[in-house]
């Protein structure tokens, strides 16, 4: 079975409050890269959700697509996991629904140049422009990725081979640039060192990134805990007594003491990009 699924630019925004949240169990870390890491079905990746909250799911919803063409809208609605699955040959999710759902019933035959004309002109521009695109043959195991803002060459991914590399990551901007080059791992491998877990008090509170970006540092079991309305309860990894560091996100925390010992301000660097942190509570 031959499906096209679309999800363009972002995902669909939903005014939620708190008390929809579904009384799940919280995972220490991100629920969508776990379904990526073990759930190989649509209905795997929906028994995950069904045990464990995904905080995303606050502001969004996402769309869950397998080889074999079945295909599902996941999110969140009145306490409950909201799932719509597709009842015809196509599912299209996202500021580009429209155009998508206009276009997708005409195409003759699906195909990676087919897919591709449609999802450019579901592009978003303006204020929330589309950062890059991207089409999943899912029966081959290939990814192919257009900026096509940038008017850059399409760059294909194989997932064979990328899986054979073992962990690494890329920027997707550099894309093109990165796969020539040895490949880069992230803060899955980085070791965690040994730290004294009484001076994880001193982080404990709620910080703030210009403008209104919260999050909180928490101690549970010994353990320190970040975690933001988008992000899941994540652990922080020690690389230092003031440096730690998210797994799930590629990024990490470094503490910065004031003269009289107390932990105010930081920095939060967000996949190579920082930026300054300051206690507010």
């Amino acid at each position: 079975m031959i499906k096209a699924c679309f999800s363009t630019g972002l995902p669909i925004i939903l005014p939620t409050t708190g008390s929809e949240i579904p009384n799940n169990l919280n995972y220490a870390g991100s629920v969508s890269e776990l379904i990526l890491e073990e759930a190989a079905s649509v209905e795997e990746a929906l028994a995950l959700y069904e045990k464990y909250n995904e905080t995303a799911f606050l502001k969004s919803r996402t769309m869950l697509v397998d080889k074999t063409g079945a295909s599902a809208i996941v999110g969140w609605k009145d306490g409950k996991l909201m799932v719509i699955r597709s009842q015809e040959r196509f599912q299209a999710m996202g500021f580009g629904y429209g155009t998508a759902s206009e276009n997708l019933p005409q195409m003759e035959k699906v195909s990676i140049e087919s897919v591709r004309s449609i999802l450019k002109c579901c592009l978003q521009s303006g204020e929330y422009p589309t950062q890059y695109s991207k089409v999943y043959d899912l029966q081959h195991g290939e990814v192919w990725v257009y900026l096509f803002h940038q008017q850059k060459t399409p760059v294909k991914l194989s997932l064979r081979a990328e899986l054979s590399k073992g962990h690494h990551c890329y920027d997707i901007p550099l894309l093109a640039e990165q796969m020539k080059q040895p490949v880069m791992t992230d803060f899955k491998r980085q070791k965690e060192v040994e730290v004294n877990p009484a001076v994880y008090a001193n982080y404990v509170g709620q910080y703030r990134i210009e403008p209104d970006y919260l999050f909180s540092i928490s101690v549970e079991d010994g353990n320190l805990y970040f975690q933001a309305h988008d992000a899941s309860h994540t652990r922080l990894f020690a690389a230092s007594n003031t440096k730690f560091f998210i797994r799930s996100l590629d990024s990490f925390l470094v503490f910065n003491a004031n003269e009289d010992g107390r932990v105010d301000e930081g920095i939060f660097n967000i996949r190579g990009k920082n930026v300054m942190i300051r206690r507010v509570k």
